[in-house]
């Protein structure tokens, strides 16, 4: 598993302009093989982040908005 610079960072400053909020979001990866790893022939890049909500525990219906958009 790897995070891209683009996905840490937009996830890390996310959270820092919102530090006494939870942060909810998607992380997008793609997955593809790895040269370096035999016995595991794939792994997770992470590419991209979206934060979605702040301060807001219960997702189903709002999460489901905005995963059908």
């Amino acid at each position: 598993m790897e995070i891209n610079t683009l996905a840490f960072t937009k996830m890390f400053l996310h959270l820092a302009k919102y530090p006494e909020l939870a942060v909810n979001g998607i992380l997008l990866g793609v997955r593809s093989n790895s040269a370096s790893d035999e016995a595991d022939s794939s792994y997770l890049n992470f590419v991209d982040c979206i934060p979605l909500f702040h301060g807001v525990l219960s997702l189903s219906p709002m999460l489901e908005i905005a995963l059908s958009q």
